[in-house]
């Protein structure tokens, strides 16, 4: 879905067949592990592509087929992915503001039209959003799924934005050298709608300067640079091939300027590649898929001993924690993908507790796993956001100015209280009712690696 998509989309820009297929391969490589992981942009990059597509169709034809096109793909953004719709709205607003100053009065109002269209599709998921932040447990999970508060950039933010920048440059230098005269306004316009797309990433990168909340927002976001610099290389690439003549005609110095800048922004795309060495590790997955065969027999077994799903007491650093619910019908005890559901933190960490009385759980230990029991805000976020202020703070010398900057964390120093608390728990609560923790939760097996 992903080739067929974006093989269109290069076809939509202009480019030939041979391009088009040479791309699509290039931007695979690209975005390979990614797409290879089995989660979100497996199904997120589709969708932003399919948003790209819709709206050069209806770019270039505004009419019922191409607003219905748009509108949909528009929606299933919201459904798709949060970090998505954040692009995709503010790239949308930009688009409609560049419109206005243009005054293009057509396509102001088929945009309009779309737009309502969207809202209605929209409504289920608006609700939806409205009942989850209302949930009691909202605001935890937040927190250990990443949520940090601060209005300071993240550095991913800022190295993204100098990225597109290079690619803007050398956009603008192939448009004014090479393309201008003979590109009609139509076209020109239609490229700037592309750069607009570019900012509206790193707006979307950034918006935790004016929220306040940064819930991994710029990493997230760097997927998105990511195909977007790459699909823009390409495109590039092709244009200059096509008028490869003109090359002679201009200076040689803006040859050397124009060539050196392909180099910067193939390099600055190529900074967020997969690694080739990625594509040769054989011995690496046969070792891995042999270790997972060792365990179908246990698992084949109680899948035949039990009709009905149970629950199985294992290990919380068992791979059996993530085989039993892909290879059988039955649940475990704890799973650290339970945290990122709207559940209490203290239910996780009673789970993991209760989990880990299996192996006789130690304080080290308890602070080893925090992001198995607390996940990746405790882990990574929330210590990288308190060293993000310390960090910048320090860089520009405030503490010349009478500012207190403070010290650099981690998760060991920032969590020693929660470490404390939970190992007091397991002794004091966990380890003397194990009984009675193991029917609350209906364990019925027990699963254990040899």
């Amino acid at each position: 879905v992903f080739g067929l998509i974006l093989y269109a989309l290069f076809t939509r820009f202009g480019l030939s067949p041979p391009w088009s297929a040479a791309g699509t391969l290039l931007c695979y490589l690209q975005v390979y592990v990614l797409l290879l992981r089995p989660v979100s942009m497996q199904v997120v990059y589709p969708f932003f592509l399919l948003f790209m597509l819709a709206f050069v169709a209806w770019w270039q034809k505004q009419d019922r087929y191409t607003g219905i096109f748009l509108g949909l793909a528009i929606a299933l953004t919201f459904y798709a992915y949060t970090y998505l719709w954040q692009v995709v709205t503010v790239f949308l607003g930009l688009s409609f503001f560049s419109l206005l100053i243009m005054s293009d009065w057509q396509r102001m109002r088929a945009a309009l039209l779309v737009g309502l269209g969207t809202a209605v599709l929209i409504i289920p998921m608006v609700y939806l959003t409205f009942t989850q932040i209302h949930d009691p447990y909202y605001w935890e999970s937040m927190m250990r799924i990443g949520l940090g508060r601060t209005h300071l950039p993240a550095g991913e933010a800022i190295w993204g934005g100098m990225r597109m920048l290079m690619f803007a440059i050398l956009a603008l230098s192939i448009w004014k050298w090479l393309v201008q005269k003979e590109e009609h306004s139509a076209r020109t316009f239609f490229v700037l709608q592309y750069m607009l797309l570019g900012v509206g990433i790193e707006i979307a990168s950034v918006s935790n300067v004016v929220t306040g909340l940064d819930l991994e927002t710029a990493s997230h976001m760097a997927r998105f640079v990511s195909l977007w610099l790459a699909v823009g290389v390409v495109t590039a690439l092709y244009v200059v091939w096509n008028v490869r003549e003109r090359l002679r005609l201009l200076h040689p110095f803006k040859n050397i300027i124009l060539f050196a800048r392909f180099v910067l922004a193939l390099a600055t795309t190529l900074a967020y590649a997969t690694s080739l060495l990625d594509f040769l590790k054989f011995n690496e997955v046969q070792t891995r898929i042999k270790s997972e065969q060792a365990y179908l027999p246990a698992l084949e077994w109680i899948d035949r001993q039990e009709p009905a799903p149970q629950v199985i007491w294992t290990d919380p650093g068992s791979e059996l924690l993530q085989r039993i619910p892909i290879y059988t019908k039955h649940y475990v005890l704890f799973s650290p993908g339970g945290g990122l559901q709207l559940v209490s933190s203290d239910e996780t960490q009673e789970r993991y507790l209760t989990a880990g009385a299996l192996s006789r759980l130690t304080r080290g230990q308890i602070s080893a796993d925090v992001w198995k029991h607390s996940g990746v805000g405790f882990a990574v976020d929330i210590p990288n956001t308190i060293n993000r202020k310390v960090k910048i703070c320090r860089a520009l010398r405030l503490s010349a100015l009478g500012f207190s900057c403070g010290d650099l964390t981690d998760a060991e120093t920032q969590n020693a209280a929660l470490y404390t608390r939970m190992y007091k728990r397991y002794n004091e609560e966990i380890k003397p009712n194990l009984q009675d923790k193991l029917e609350k939760f209906h364990v019925s097996y027990i699963m254990k690696d040899s």
